[in-house]
Parts: C-alpha cells; structure tokens; sequence
C-alpha cells in the first residue's frame, strides 16, 4: 500500500509540472482514443440498424463497391421500398472494379431493379 501511494505521489508530482502545451496535447490524445475506441463507420451503424440500402450507399461513396455489394444483396428481400435507391446506388458502380461473384449477383434481375 506504501508504494501505491508513492506512485501517486509521483504521477502527482509529474502531473502539476505540466505545462498548458503538454495538457492541450494530453487532451488531443485522449479525444482521438475516445473517438477511435467510441465510434464506428457509418456503414458499421447501418448494418447493425438493417438499413442495408443506406450501408450500400456509404460503402459506394467511399469507394468500397464489392462491399455495398456483398451487404445488400443478400438482405435484398429485407429492403422492400427501396428498390429506386438501391438502383442508383448500384448503376454508379463499375463493373471492372467488382469481383465475379458481385459481378454475378448485378446480373441477377437484368434490366430490373437490383
């Protein structure tokens, strides 16, 4: 208990010989660890939520077609009304940048909505 309470002291004693600049830094840490352990990606919220439509559309706008793909289209039934939506969102995709299989699941309903 003795060294528990020495190593009190001692952050104690490091902690008051602080200057504003170290503790502005302290703080800008803990905020970043704060946002890094406490959040999560748009996407992540939507597919937790079953908004499968509007997890496609983050994943599409930054960039990660194969997984918009991969997360609608098996939960397709699921996103009954949003077929427009789904539509825009999968005609901006490139068809290069998709493996075979998320090529395929495209071709499903050919000239219909996705």
């Amino acid at each position: 208990m003795i060294q528990v309470l020495d190593e009190g002291r001692a952050h104690a004693a490091s902690a008051a010989a602080m200057t504003p600049l170290d503790i502005t830094q302290q703080r800008l840490l803990n905020q970043r660890l704060v946002r890094t352990l406490f959040t999560q990606p748009d996407e992540v919220v939507r597919i937790e939520r079953g908004e499968y439509t509007a997890a496609a559309y983050h994943f599409s706008r930054s960039g990660q077609e194969q997984r918009a793909v991969q997360v609608w289209f098996p939960q397709r039934r699921h996103a009954r009304g949003e077929a427009d939506a789904a539509r825009l969102i999968f005609s901006g995709i490139s068809r290069q940048r998709l493996d075979k299989s998320e090529r395929t699941a495209l071709d499903i309903n050919p000239g219909r909505a996705p």
